[in-house]
């Protein structure tokens, strides 16, 4: 069987020739299993977020004075987002190498949600780590308001303008339809003083999740410092904290993965089928993550998104405890 794409698919722009002549070709057979596998995960993250989202809505006099819940909604909105534009360009490029897409500037623009979202979706997380932070460890008590404003809208301030700018000056980030995988080859990519941006960007995602990681640990060993201590706070709060601190302390070891492994993948899979795979779902799995930690550990959510399921025979429809309830509500605590 040939690895070459048809000739209608090497299109006489720039960026298409070096992809095409750059890239190792797969077989049909193997680029169906990658597509089945991406659509199959995306399939899965898109139903979590929409499902959560749903959920919240319907029952949105309960969850509307709960700033968690605005936090939860931006990080859900950028992971559907993002994993939206699979069902665009990845998923179609991996059966047949995506045949409306013969224009480079088209998959540009159908690339651009990719890379806002995902900047979208880091940097939300990373508020949120700072808003909890000033909670837990009772900073700016004040000023929380202007806290929880400035950590909800600057990320995505910050994404637009990051895509914007490094775009307008040639760094593209392009899905390569005979590799399979989003890249930001075939493009220049030093855009800031000499500095390349796949360095800031590579850096930039192990960094924060890993602070992420640390400013959670730390919270959980305030919050059972604080309880050793006897300050006054309520073993039911301290447990609701240090809950609250693990979920998100998954998710950001899981976002540090999906960072780590868009670069690594590439320089050590040798294109290889688990690699590209690999490459692929872990981001979409991350998006999928948040979604579904929620179901898991907040009582209030998991009912909420029983009551849409309730016309099924299998799905029970119990009250959360009282406690979890009388805590959820607290204003403080989210």
């Amino acid at each position: 069987m040939s690895y070459s794409a048809p000739s209608l698919f090497i299109l006489p722009d720039q960026a298409s020739v070096c992809f095409a002549n750059s890239s190792k070709k797969m077989e049909q057979t193997n680029r169906i299993i990658i597509g089945s596998t991406i659509l199959t995960f995306s399939l899965i993250s898109i139903f979590l977020n929409i499902t959560v989202t749903v959920a919240l809505l319907h029952n949105w006099s309960s969850f509307r004075r709960q700033p968690f819940i605005q936090f939860v909604l931006s990080m859900i909105l950028a992971g559907t987002i993002y994993t939206s534009v699979n069902f665009f360009v990845s998923i179609p490029c991996s059966f047949n190498y995506c045949q409306y897409l013969k224009d480079d500037n088209l998959l540009i623009i159908l690339s651009l949600p990719n890379t806002l979202s995902f900047f979208a979706y880091l940097l939300a997380n990373f508020g949120f780590s700072i808003y909890r932070s000033c909670i837990v460890f009772d900073i700016l008590r004040n000023h929380l308001r202007a806290v929880q404003i400035v950590t909800l809208y600057l990320p995505w301030i910050l994404s637009i303008y990051t895509v914007v700018d490094t775009t307008s000056r040639g760094c593209i980030k392009r899905f390569n339809r005979w590799s399979i995988g989003y890249t930001y080859n075939c493009s220049s990519c030093n855009v800031w003083f000499g500095i390349s941006f796949i360095d800031v960007n590579f850096y930039a995602g192990q960094v924060l999740p890993i602070l992420m990681c640390i400013m959670y640990g730390l919270m959980i060993l305030n919050i059972y410092w604080k309880k050793t201590h006897n300050d006054g706070r309520s073993k039911k709060f301290t447990a609701f904290d240090v809950k609250l601190a693990i979920q998100y302390l998954i998710v950001c070891s899981v976002q540090y993965l999906a960072s780590f492994l868009f670069y690594i993948v590439p320089k050590v899979g040798n294109g290889s089928v688990l690699a590209v795979i690999a490459m692929n779902i872990i981001g979409v799995i991350d998006m999928g993550l948040n979604p579904l930690i929620l179901l898991i550990f907040n009582s209030k959510v998991r009912f909420s998104t029983a009551v849409l399921f309730r016309f099924l025979p299998c799905v029970r429809v119990n009250q959360p405890k009282v406690a979890n309830v009388t805590i959820f509500q607290r204003k403080s605590t989210y």
